[in-house]
C-alpha cells in the first residue's frame, strides 16, 4: 500500500481498518441508541440470529472478544428479554441462547438502521468501487479465517504441552 498519510508516512491497512471499525462502531451505536441497543449487542444478536442455539463459547470466538465480555452483553440482552437461555441437550453446563420475539424485533429494526448507515458511508464510492470494497473485504476475512483454521490444527496436531 503506497498510500501517505498527513505525517508523510505510509499509511498501514491495518491502521486504516482499525480507525474505520472505530467510527463505524461509534456510528452504529449513535443511530441505534434510539433501539435501546448498541453496536456490539446488535452484533450479538445478528450473531444469535444467524446461529440459534450457540453457546457463549462460540459468541466469544465469532465476536473476537473474551468470554468475559460476551456473557457481560449476553446478560444485559437476558435482562431486556431480547434472547433467553437454553441448556444444552448434550452438555448439562453449556447454555445457548435464542432471540426472543422482541429480540427478533429489535433485530430487524436495528438492521435497518445499519443498513441506512451503511449506505451513507458509502455515498463517498461509487457503484463499482462499493462492490469492489465488499469483494476486497470478504477476501481478506476469508484469508484470515483461513490462516485461524490453519493455526488451530496446527495446535490441535501438536498436542498439550
Amino acid at each position: 500500500m503506497s498510500e501517505v498519510g498527513s505525517s508523510g508516512r505510509r499509511r498501514r491497512l491495518a491502521h486504516v481498518l482499525h480507525a474505520l471499525s472505530r467510527g463505524l462502531r461509534r456510528e452504529l451505536s449513535d443511530q441505534l441508541r434510539p433501539l435501546g441497543v448498541d453496536a456490539r449487542e446488535w452484533t450479538t444478536l445478528q450473531f444469535i440470529d444467524d446461529r440459534p442455539m450457540s453457546s457463549n463459547a462460540e459468541l466469544s470466538r465469532r465476536l473476537g472478544v473474551t468470554p468475559q465480555a460476551v456473557h457481560t452483553v449476553v446478560r444485559e440482552l437476558e435482562a431486556r428479554q431480547l434472547i433467553v437461555r437454553k441448556p444444552d441437550p448434550t452438555h448439562g453446563r453449556i447454555a445457548r441462547f435464542v432471540l426472543t420475539e422482541s429480540g427478533r424485533s429489535v433485530l430487524q429494526a436495528a438492521n435497518a438502521v445499519a443498513d441506512r448507515v451503511e449506505r451513507r458511508l458509502l455515498t463517498a464510492l461509487g457503484p463499482a468501487e462499493q462492490r469492489a470494497l465488499l469483494g476486497s473485504a470478504v477476501a481478506l476475512l476469508r484469508r484470515l479465517e483461513g490462516a485461524e483454521e490453519a493455526a488451530g490444527r496446527r495446535a490441535r496436531a501438536a498436542g498439550p504441552g
